[in-house]
């Protein structure tokens, strides 16, 4: 975690304006101490402000302040390097009023075609695929649905699941999933499009292929592999969707899910969270969709708080 050059110059102009109102107008400076610094440099050491020794000791005072100021200074750049605690809570799902959703499209391993056409039997029914892994095999070795073998419902077992509990568990406030695509696992989205609008018609699911950001990037083989580039792309999807204006969107009310990609996309993810109202959401392996509140408290935290 770095002190990033914008918190630094924040501090640094902080700690400024304080040492300006202090130091620099004499005249309010002095109309301020004149009687507490003649009070106590008469105890200390029988001056007052007619001596002088008085400007002498006034300007001693001012020389140490200006120090305590430098080393308050270098000494908070330095612990900005260091995590003084880190906290992440998990939330109650159910008690999150999520309204925008981010996940990453993860490249099908089985034949997506089939996907679909099985997904048209669970009109009505997303929640069968948003059960737990260990309900959900339950589920396959002997199915309720009229029509539906034990060989169909194990198709659903994919790794497209995952989004499918990530976009249950968030329930009716949930409008609009913001998917993104890789350069790998574009050529996946036109059969998730047409799976997830037969699950769940109602919300908008938008496609955003990630490797058309930015003119070096654009020719990625695998753009999930790209710390940096994952971390822009993220940067400008949340931007849009905050300054959105019809409806206007708060941080609380976006969750980013670090669940399907890359590990590099998951860490990326994660860390776009931090010190950020924004939910982080990640789905384990036995199906079960958690959210948290990531926060790690440093002295680049700590400015950003103040600012």
């Amino acid at each position: 975690m770095q002190f990033d050059k914008r918190s630094r110059t924040k501090l640094f102009m902080t700690m400024t304006v304080l040492a300006f109102l202090i130091l620099i107008l004499p005249s309010a400076f002095l109309q301020v101490i004149t009687v507490p610094a003649q009070f106590i440099l008469g105890k200390i050491f029988g001056t007052g402000t007619d001596s002088p020794n008085f400007m002498f000791w006034l300007g001693g005072f001012a020389v140490l302040i200006a120090g305590v100021y430098v080393v308050a200074f270098f000494t908070l750049s330095r612990i900005a390097t260091t995590v003084i605690r880190s906290d992440l809570d998990e939330l109650v799902v159910k008690s999150v009023k999520c309204n925008t959703l981010i996940i990453a499209l993860s490249e099908s391993r089985t034949d997506t075609s089939k996907i679909v056409e099985q997904a048209s039997k669970f009109v009505g029914r997303a929640d069968i695929i948003a059960q737990s892994k260990t309900d959900f095999h339950a589920f396959v070795r002997s199915p309720t649905i009229e029509g539906l073998s034990s060989e169909d419902a194990g198709v659903m077992s994919n790794n497209w699941q995952q989004a499918v509990r990530a976009v249950h568990a968030l329930g009716a406030d949930l409008k609009k999933v913001v998917v993104l695509v890789s350069s790998s696992s574009a050529v996946n989205w036109p059969d998730f499009e047409a799976f997830t609008q037969i699950l769940y018609p109602e919300i908008d699911f938008q496609r955003h292929d990630i490797f058309l950001y930015g003119s070096e990037s654009a020719i990625a083989d695998d753009t999930f592999h790209d710390p940096k580039h994952i971390n822009d792309v993220l940067d400008q999807i949340l931007e849009k969707i905050l300054q959105n204006k019809t409806p206007s969107i708060s941080e609380s009310q976006v969750c980013l899910d670090c669940t399907g990609g890359t590990k590099i996309y998951s860490i990326v993810a994660a860390i776009t969270t931090l010190n950020r109202k924004i939910r982080l959401m990640y789905v384990n392996n036995e199906g079960v969709p958690m959210l948290f509140r990531a926060n790690i408290q440093t002295a680049d935290s700590l400015m950003r708080a103040l600012a």
